[in-house]
């Protein structure tokens, strides 16, 4: 949206002056409402950010906990010899610039953690073998 302010303007021409009143842009004006817009579209952007839970995924097969999707491992959050219940979070891996948390589909002990971080797996991988 741009903004017309009223402007007067005294010219001189061959020693003649003549006043002037014309609309012009006011681009201070514009740049002023565009930032409270944009500050104010800032502040719900990111409530919603903070309000939007972590995505989370559990795959297995037999006693292995599985990569639900192709990333890189941010993070293990068990340790072999944890006991550790359906739901609990054994990692966090990024895919595509998202934070997933791989959870165990069930109840068991931590036997064996098959990835470290930094480590790149792929859709079905096991991560970490349960008893």
């Amino acid at each position: 949206m741009i903004v017309l302010v009223k402007r007067k303007f005294r010219v001189t021409i061959e020693d003649r002056v003549y006043e002037l009143e014309v609309e012009v842009e006011d681009i201070k004006g514009y740049i002023e409402q565009m930032k409270r817009v944009l500050e104010s579209s800032l502040s719900e952007v990111s409530e919603a950010l903070v309000s939007t839970p972590t995505p989370s995924i559990s795959i297995s097969t037999g006693n292995a906990v599985r990569a639900p999707l192709s990333g890189r491992i941010m993070s293990i959050k068990v340790k072999v010899g944890d006991v550790i219940r359906k739901g609990t979070v054994v990692a966090v891996l990024e895919s595509m610039k998202t934070y997933v948390e791989v959870r165990s589909p069930r109840d068991g002990k931590v036997k064996e953690i098959l990835v470290k971080e930094g480590d790149t797996v792929k859709t079905n991988q096991p991560i970490v073998i349960l008893v």
